[in-house]
């Protein structure tokens, strides 16, 4: 890129003489989006060569990677993050990377060896609960800022004869993941 990126700041000290001389500041324009669209280019095709020499999982993971929003926990203030620790914060970096956790047990509780990929699938070993405790926590609290009587597990009322579909939990201690009122 060091030959592109000498043209680019050859041009570029050009249009600073031009604008010394209060020379046509179309030409300006043009030239700061030639540029652009160049460097634009050359990153697309080296995408392109990167992702054809790359494997199918490895190819997913640049996708994810690029979507909107997908590093935007890395720049959010610590206050916005409930919960985040420091330990926490590192352990999102290393699986963001694909690298192991410092701390990560070698067992998982329900006797399996223990895992990434085990951990997120595992029932029995907290994770899958956790994450999903994580997300309805979150949801809970961004929810308090729009609605008012925000409640995380509140008990459902007993049911009096209603008929519901098969797969409706009728225990009498049923919950709720959230409740809120005025959404």
């Amino acid at each position: 890129m060091a030959n592109a990126e000498y043209a680019n700041s050859r041009l570029a000290t050009q249009l600073v003489i031009n604008i010394m001389n209060q020379d046509s500041t179309s030409q300006l324009k043009n030239a700061g989006k030639n540029i652009i669209r160049a460097r634009d280019k050359h990153h697309n095709i080296t995408l392109q060569q990167v992702r054809e020499m790359i494997n199918q999982e490895q190819l997913i993971e640049n996708a994810l990677s690029k979507m909107k929003g997908a590093s935007s926990w890395l720049t959010t203030l610590p206050l916005k993050l409930k919960n985040l620790s420091k330990r926490k914060f590192y352990d999102a970096l290393n699986l963001r990377y694909r690298w192991t956790p410092k701390y990560l047990p070698s067992i998982c509780p329900c006797g399996k060896i223990f895992d990434v990929e085990y951990a997120l699938s595992c029932m029995r070993g907290r994770f899958v609960r956790r994450r999903h405790n994580d997300v309805r926590d979150m949801f809970a609290y961004l929810l308090k800022d729009v609605c008012y009587d925000v409640q995380v597990k509140p008990q459902l009322e007993t049911l009096t004869g209603e008929v519901l579909p098969r797969s409706t939990n009728t225990a009498d201690e049923a919950r709720l993941d959230v409740s809120a009122r005025g959404f």
